[in-house]
C-alpha cells in the first residue's frame, strides 16, 4: 500500500525534484528512484518508427541542428499519440516522397502538440552505415506491366520496401498501352499510398523511388540508345540466361569496396515472357539475360522479389 501511494505521488512530481528530494536508504524508495533513472534508457531501446509527412521540408526549413520544433498536424498527432503512443525520449523519423528525412527525439507529448528535438543523422549508427553503403549503388527496376493491377501494385510495394531508386513501368502489348496509361494516370495517389506504406514498414526512407510514366518497350529501347550509360549494369531475367545470378551478386559484393557508384538496371518481363525480337532489342542495349535458376520458372512478381531481395541483401550485409 505504501509503495502504491508513493508511485502515485512521485509520478506527479517533476523528474528533477524526484532526483534531489528522495536520497533515502529505504529499499522501496531506492527501487523507485532506480526505475526513474532507467526510464529514459528504456525509451532509447524502443523501435524507431518512420512516419510519412509530406510537409516535412516546411517543418524543418530554417531550423538549427538540435532545435526543438512543434508538431501540430492533427492526422500525424493522432498516429503518434493514440496509435503509436509516443513518450518523452522516443526517437522517430519523418520523411516525404522527395527523399527528405529527419531524425527526431520526443521532448514532450500533448494532445494538441508534440515537441521534438532534431537529431543529427549520424546519431543513429545503423542509419549512418546504411546511408554510406547505399550511396555506392543506384538501383532501377524496369517492370513490364502485368495482366492484373494487383500484381503490378505488389511489385511497386516490393520496390519501395527494398530501396529501389527508379521504377520504369514498361508496356509490351500494344493493344493495352492506352488502358495502362489511363490506369497509371488515375491511380497516382493510390500508388503513392502503396509506396508510403512500404517505406514506413521497411524504413527505406532515404531513397524514395521515383516512378516514371508507362512507356512502350520500343520507346524504352530508343530512350536508352539516346542516353547510353556505359557504366550501368543492365540485366533482364531469363530462365535460359547466359549469366548466372550468383556471378552478378559476387560483382556487387566486390564493388562495395570501391569508391565509385554502381548503377544496376533489372528488367523483369511480363507473364507471357518476352518475345525473341524483344530480347534482341534489349541485348542490343546492353541488357544481359540472367538466370535466377535453371530449374524453377518463377512468376514475374516472385522472380522480381527474389532478384531484388538478393541484391539488397548483398548491399546491406557488412
Amino acid at each position: 500500500m505504501c509503495a502504491r501511494i508513493m508511485r502515485r505521488w512521485m509520478g506527479q512530481l517533476p523528474h528533477r525534484f524526484c532526483l534531489t528530494k528522495f536520497s533515502s536508504n529505504r529499499p522501496f524508495i531506492q527501487n523507485y528512484y532506480c526505475a526513474l533513472q532507467t526510464r529514459e534508457v528504456h525509451n532509447h531501446n524502443r523501435h524507431v518508427f518512420a512516419l510519412h509527412y509530406q510537409e516535412l521540408k516546411e517543418l524543418i526549413s530554417g531550423s538549427e541542428p538540435d532545435e526543438v520544433i512543434g508538431i501540430t498536424d492533427m492526422a500525424l498527432l493522432k498516429r503518434m499519440t493514440s496509435i503509436l503512443r509516443f513518450k518523452s525520449g522516443d526517437q522517430f523519423v519523418l520523411f516525404d516522397l522527395h527523399s527528405t528525412f529527419q531524425l527526431f527525439q520526443v521532448v514532450h507529448v500533448d494532445k494538441r502538440m508534440i515537441t521534438a528535438k532534431k537529431l543529427p543523422k549520424d546519431k543513429d549508427e545503423e542509419l549512418t552505415t546504411l546511408l554510406n553503403q547505399r550511396k555506392k549503388f543506384t538501383i532501377s527496376a524496369s517492370i513490364c506491366m502485368t495482366k492484373t493491377k494487383e500484381t503490378f501494385e505488389e511489385m511497386i510495394y516490393q520496390c519501395s520496401s527494398m530501396g529501389v531508386n527508379h521504377i520504369i513501368p514498361i508496356i509490351t502489348e500494344e493493344k493495352k498501352q492506352q488502358q495502362h496509361a489511363e490506369y497509371f494516370e488515375n491511380k497516382k495517389e493510390r500508388l503513392n499510398n502503396i509506396m508510403i506504406s512500404a517505406i514506413e514498414q521497411s524504413k527505406q526512407f532515404y531513397g524514395t523511388p521515383s516512378i516514371e510514366s508507362p512507356i512502350s518497350l520500343p520507346d524504352y529501347v530508343s530512350k536508352l540508345s539516346n542516353n547510353n550509360d556505359n557504366m550501368e549494369r543492365r540485366i533482364f531475367l531469363d530462365v535460359d540466361g547466359d549469366l548466372s545470378w550468383m556471378n552478378l551478386l559476387r560483382e556487387i559484393e566486390h564493388h562495395k569496396e570501391q569508391p565509385s557508384t554502381m548503377s544496376i538496371n533489372v528488367l523483369v518481363g511480363p507473364e507471357r515472357d518476352l518475345f525473341d525480337h524483344e530480347r534482341q532489342h534489349l541485348k542490343q542495349m546492353g541488357f544481359v539475360p540472367t538466370s535466377l535458376s535453371k530449374k524453377i520458372v518463377y512468376k514475374s512478381e516472385t522472380a522480381f522479389t527474389v532478384a531484388m531481395g538478393s541484391i539488397m541483401s548483398v548491399i546491406w550485409n557488412k
